[in-house]
């Protein structure tokens, strides 16, 4: 007699997909049923859009979001995880230049870094190199361990690629922090292991500096 399998025990190829929220659309992207709401996920109101008090507007600023920030995907409610666009909206909100570069949304290589240290600053290098081509000044990202592998070992990812990157690394509320007016002291930036300092002096306070707006009012 074969095997009945219950709800729970069906093997996984058998088993129907479930609907996740998502469609494919033309170019193949997951992207969200719900489109329209990514346009206004996290909009930066004009108030908020006030508090900028530093310009940013003459600096090229590349996200990297790294693995665990865009995946997994069917986990995203506003953001298509293939082609995420929440991290540049906020750069340009603060007054900057995104950076469009593929990297942005690979692994940092950092899982791997007491694996394999070679592929691991292979992979780290390569993500740097891309952005700088790109035309980035500084690279922003939100995830701890992304900061250590891109700033903390730049020097061995350097050494790895054979050439020279310098690309400081911001935290993500570090930039956020810059462009509201709080102190590069205050933000501990002279801890950085790449001094952002060559990049902040081109940076200027102004009073009445207002974001784009985008995401609505």
């Amino acid at each position: 007699m074969p095997v009945q399998f219950g709800p729970r025990e069906r093997p996984a190829q058998e088993r129907p997909r479930q609907a996740r929220g998502r469609e494919r659309d033309a170019r193949g992207s997951r992207a969200p049923v719900q489109r329209a709401r990514r346009d206004q996920a996290h909009p930066v109101s004009a108030r908020e859009r006030r508090r900028v008090k530093v310009d940013l507007s003459g600096l090229n600023i590349a996200s990297f979001y790294g693995c665990q920030l865009i995946r997994p995907g069917t986990l995203h409610k506003y953001d298509d995880p293939d082609r995420p666009e929440y991290f540049e909206r906020l750069i340009a909100a603060l007054g900057g230049k995104p950076v469009d570069y593929e990297g942005r949304k690979k692994c940092c290589g950092f899982p791997i870094t007491f694996v394999n240290e070679e592929a691991s600053m292979t992979m780290n290098a390569k993500n740097m190199v891309e952005a700088k081509d790109k035309g980035a000044d500084l690279m922003a990202t939100s995830c701890p361990l992304c900061h250590i592998n891109l700033d903390l070992y730049q020097g061995k990812a350097e050494k790895t690629a054979g050439q020279r990157i310098d690309l400081p690394i911001l935290h993500l509320p570090q930039l956020v922090g810059l462009a509201i007016g709080i102190s590069p002291e205050r933000l501990r930036l002279k801890r950085h292991i790449v001094s952002p300092k060559a990049v902040l002096e081109r940076v200027q306070p102004k009073e009445e500096a207002v974001a784009p707006p985008i995401g609505g009012a």
